[in-house]
């Protein structure tokens, strides 16, 4: 399925949704109180530079924007890389060092897709059970001190 097509759900239950490259995720029970905005972006064969190994014991290494990325051996199309990791918590910006995201390969975003109406009690449910299973989530603790990102890559 490509980019910006929609789907609905294959559990038969939940809202139709739609790979993106941007997506800003926050704790559907808390939605005000944190924000995790990611970006990636779709790598072409031809934005990849490729160094062959130096013997048969050596992988190949991969540079993309200049940048050695992980020794993985599912580089190529269809490949995508995280180019933007912003969390905001509390009204703030907290900084996310780069190591902690930089290296994950193959991570697609899903938007769900709501309807342009209010939601009803059952419909809040599932949405917010449909939050927590989508390729990225965010939760809040019970008294907002500690926040869980995860996320879900197509091999796992």
């Amino acid at each position: 399925m490509g980019l910006g097509q929609a789907r609905a759900e294959d559990e038969g239950w939940g809202f139709p949704t739609v790979e993106v490259t941007e997506l800003t995720v926050g704790d559907p029970e808390k939605p005000d109180l944190a924000r995790l905005s990611v970006s990636i972006k779709k790598l072409e064969v031809a934005d990849l530079q490729i160094v062959p190994a130096r013997d048969d014991e050596s992988p190949d290494e991969y540079f993309w924007n200049g940048q050695k990325l992980p020794a993985y051996d599912f580089w190529g199309p269809g490949c995508t890389m995280v180019t933007r990791f912003e969390l905001r918590w509390g009204g703030r910006e907290i900084p996310v060092a780069d190591r902690f995201w930089n290296d994950l390969p193959r991570l697609r975003l899903r938007k769900i897709l709501l309807p342009d109406r209010p939601l009803d009690e059952e419909e809040k449910f599932a949405y917010i059970m449909q939050q927590r299973e989508n390729t990225l989530s965010l939760k809040i603790s019970e008294h907002g001190g500690t926040v869980l990102i995860s996320w879900q890559r197509p091999e796992e």
